[in-house]
């Protein structure tokens, strides 16, 4: 019998878990990511994460994904009245 399983025949509520591997104790306790820990941003982890998955798409489908991974901001000063 495993204690993560509720007995046969109960009742009991599954417990909701964290993933094991999204998150790890720090020495002092603390729950970071493993990103964090390794010293990026979560922008720049997505960023990683994003060029991966395109990097491993079939051609047909990278000519796609390709316009959409450019992106641009526009910055617009308002004026004070």
């Amino acid at each position: 019998l495993r204690p993560d399983l509720p007995a046969a025949g109960s009742r009991a509520e599954p417990t909701l878990r964290r993933p094991r591997d999204s998150v790890r104790p720090s020495p002092r306790g603390i729950m970071v990511a493993y990103w964090r820990q390794a010293g990026l941003s979560y922008i720049r982890y997505s960023q990683i994460c994003a060029k991966a998955v395109r990097d491993a798409l079939k051609t047909e489908f990278k000519a796609s994904a390709e316009k959409t991974s450019s992106s641009s901001v526009k910055i617009v000063k308002v004026k004070k009245e």
